[in-house]
């Protein structure tokens, strides 16, 4: 029975009642596996619900930190295309996950522009810094799915 009403406790009790109820039912280890995988995802899908918008918050505004400290080092014409990506990503107060994710993927542009920026300029502080803000974010991911991807599907 689903009593706590947050998302995360939802799929959390979703996961229970299929590990429970279901699984048993499946007459093969085949379709057993499948379940399994789909449990699999319904907890990654847990933990990502509980703390999505605030992660990519998070690294938004170090993302546009970052693209403004590389956009004050390199030479004028980097500079504009850095601050082109950054005046696209304008982060409003919006909390709803579509408008927070399209700021997130507008500020991996501005990311992606200051990092280049800083590479040809040889800037060896500044990539690593972005270098460091890219492993966070694939470091991040790898621990949501916690090595449970769905092989084959």
């Amino acid at each position: 029975m689903i009593i706590r009403p947050s998302t995360p406790q939802i799929l959390r009790d979703l996961q229970v009642e299929v590990e429970r109820e279901i699984l048993p039912l499946m007459p093969d280890a085949v379709s057993k596996m499948r379940v399994q995988m789909l449990l699999a995802v319904l907890g990654n899908c847990a933990v990502r619900s509980a703390h999505e918008i605030a992660w990519m918050t998070e690294e938004t505004a170090e993302i546009i930190d970052y693209a403004r400290e590389v956009s004050d080092a390199v030479g004028a014409e980097a500079s504009r295309l850095i601050k082109v990506r950054l005046e696209a990503t304008h982060v409003d107060d919006s909390l709803h996950l579509d408008d927070v994710a399209a700021t997130y993927s507008r500020a991996g542009f501005a990311l992606s522009a200051a990092l280049d920026a800083a590479m040809d300029a040889y800037l060896n502080d500044l990539v690593l810094r972005g270098e460091a803000l890219l492993r966070a974010r694939v470091t991040r991911e790898q621990e949501i799915a916690g090595g449970s991807a769905t092989t084959g599907r």
